[in-house]
């Protein structure tokens, strides 16, 4: 948790809207994006923590800052006081696949994580606070990412037949339960840092 006072000199903060995973499985992620980084030269994703979006971020000016937080910390914890509680989260297998970026097609390497009606009462829920949004968007696809953006095509044999080689890793599904929100804002050297959580449980 940080003050607001380390943004004295910019106009505005962007935050993201996350999950982070507990341990041990982030541990776990954390040490599968530091390998195929170190391999394949694609060091965008671990400048996040392993973590879910669950919805679109905000832009919120510097002097409304407190009040944004406590509302949206607010809102937030309310959810478990009037939705039934199932965050349990199961992914699927790692997937290599493209996404696209703006017109381009770009290399990832994620989790995908099933929609089940906890999660989807969730992103509803928190796209209910509007307050600095930053966009309209509204499509919900979580996932869990490991590699993406800086994947580039010439490292991919390279990174599958990593994957193979270490299947006993890779094949293993993550299974645990989602119990924070938390806002994310960009901080030294573009490394992603925590500014509040708050409590699902």
């Amino acid at each position: 948790m940080h003050n607001k006072d380390i943004f004295h000199d910019q106009g505005s903060v962007r935050f993201i809207i996350i999950s982070v995973l507990p341990e041990p499985p982030r541990i776990k992620v954390i040490n599968m994006m530091t390998e195929i980084s170190l391999l394949a030269a694609a060091s965008r994703a671990i400048k996040y923590p392993p973590h879910i979006t669950l919805r679109t971020g905000v832009l919120v000016p510097v002097g409304e800052l407190d009040s944004f937080v406590e509302e949206f910390g607010e809102h937030t914890v309310k959810f478990e006081k009037s939705e039934s509680h199932d965050g349990r989260i199961v992914t699927g297998n790692l997937e290599l696949m493209k996404y696209c970026d703006g017109g381009s097609l770009k290399n990832i390497l994620l989790y995908p994580v099933g929609i089940t009606e906890w999660l989807k009462a969730l992103n509803k829920h928190l796209l209910m606070f509007r307050r600095f949004i930053k966009s309209d968007k509204t499509d919900f696809s979580p996932h869990i990412s490991v590699a993406y953006d800086d994947l580039m095509d010439e490292r991919l044999d390279d990174v599958k037949n990593y994957i193979i080689d270490h299947r006993n890793v890779f094949d293993e599904r993550l299974e645990f339960d989602m119990d924070s929100v938390s806002l994310y804002y960009e901080g030294i050297n573009g490394f992603w840092t925590e500014y509040r959580r708050f409590s699902l449980a």
